[in-house]
């Protein structure tokens, strides 16, 4: 969790599958195979026999061995092109980035790098091996990790809003509903699953299309 500095007080925290690219990874890895040798895990956690953090450690083993075919499989992601730039918008703004992440963090530091995102990075540790594929953990610190998904994304809000002057979020899944509602209104995005279940809720929220448009609408407060 970063902390505030005398000129940046306010934090964006954001998902990353989904929200900063168009689909996740591990779809991505699905796809790739023949529909007869997908695995039925994404089945087995929306039936909740399979918890979120299990579910996304079994796909990325059945994904590739190899590293120039894993590598492939993170740029059909569709990471927003103009992040970088929109990031910087949000510097300028006075806004601090931290990428909180069910997923894992070996593809997110990898894109985050190419694109000179400097963020905090909050998600499950993990390594590719050669012959072995993906290879996600647990945390092992206790702060923030959950059982189930692996990060407490409420617990980072929630942790955030005790030391920053400001918190928005962006996200737009599951893990993500319990920690935006704890956001003020006009700090909370959302899209696709998550979009759909607040305005069911009828909780407010700010809907977008592509992760920069965000940086726009908060540089103009």
């Amino acid at each position: 969790m970063p902390s505030p500095t005398a000129t940046h007080r306010k934090l964006f925290i954001t998902d990353f599958d989904g929200t900063l690219t168009d689909v996740d990874f591990y779809e991505t890895i699905l796809e790739a195979l023949p529909e007869e040798r997908r695995p039925p895990y994404w089945e087995e956690f929306l039936a909740g026999r399979m918890s979120l953090f299990e579910m996304l450690r079994r796909v990325f083993l059945v994904g590739p061995k190899t590293l120039p075919e894993i590598l492939e499989l993170v740029e059909r992601t569709g990471f927003d092109p103009q992040a970088g730039a929109a990031w910087r918008t949000l510097h300028d703004a006075g806004w601090q980035l931290a990428v909180v992440s069910a997923g894992c963090r070996w593809y997110i530091d990898l894109l985050l790098e190419r694109y000179g995102i400097e963020a905090a990075v909050i998600a499950n540790p993990g390594q590719f091996v050669e012959g072995t594929g993906l290879v996600m953990e647990l945390p092992a610190e206790a702060e923030f990790r959950h059982e189930r998904r692996g990060i407490d994304k409420a617990a980072v809000v929630q942790a955030a809003l005790a030391k920053f002057d400001d918190v928005a979020f962006a996200g737009d899944g599951r893990p993500d509903l319990e920690a935006i509602r704890l956001v003020r209104d006009g700090r909370r995005f959302a899209k696709s699953w998550l979009a759909e279940n607040l305005a069911a809720e009828g909780v407010a929220f700010e809907p977008f299309a592509r992760w920069s448009e965000i940086a726009g609408r908060l540089r103009g407060e």
